[in-house]
């Protein structure tokens, strides 16, 4: 697909944003426009940005991973976010996400067949875990003291 690493993290830096912008316009579509609008307007965004995932950014970082220094520990990423109040406020992002997606699998649990919501579930775990040992294990070891209680 993309053979210079350049030219894959200059993309994928543009599909990011375009996923910013897209959740951006969602915003203001949510103050605006009526519920059938949204519910259309809503659809169409879920569309784009599953296209810009499955055939853009998921392919360029499959060929072109973001290199990582080795971890200390397994699956353990080195300290990130360096001003606290960026960190704290990225740390609880994380956990509303979280708390969302653990969310979800309740609505799909009580939907989904039995073989739709093991793979479900199995894509929530896998992210979950991401959103751990990829953001909150870093952001907590550069900022001890915004480690919830019991943390590890």
């Amino acid at each position: 697909m993309i053979t210079n690493p350049k030219s894959a993290d200059q993309i994928r830096d543009t599909l990011l944003g375009i996923a910013e912008q897209m959740h951006d316009s969602l915003r203001l579509a949510r103050e605006t426009c009526t519920e059938e609008d949204l519910a259309a307007y809503k659809h169409a965004v879920t569309q784009i940005m599953c296209q810009v995932f499955t055939k853009l950014l998921v392919p360029i970082s499959e060929e072109h991973p973001i290199e990582s220094p080795d971890p200390e520990k397994p699956f353990r990423r080195h300290p990130m976010i360096g001003n606290v109040d960026t960190a704290k406020k990225i740390s609880e992002l994380m956990f509303k996400v979280s708390k969302q997606l653990e969310e979800s699998l309740e609505v799909a649990r009580e939907t989904a067949s039995a073989k739709d919501f093991s793979a479900y579930a199995k894509g929530v775990g896998t992210i979950l875990t991401d959103i751990m040992y990829e953001v909150l294990n870093p952001v907590f070891a550069k900022h001890p003291g915004i480690e919830p209680v019991g943390w590890k």
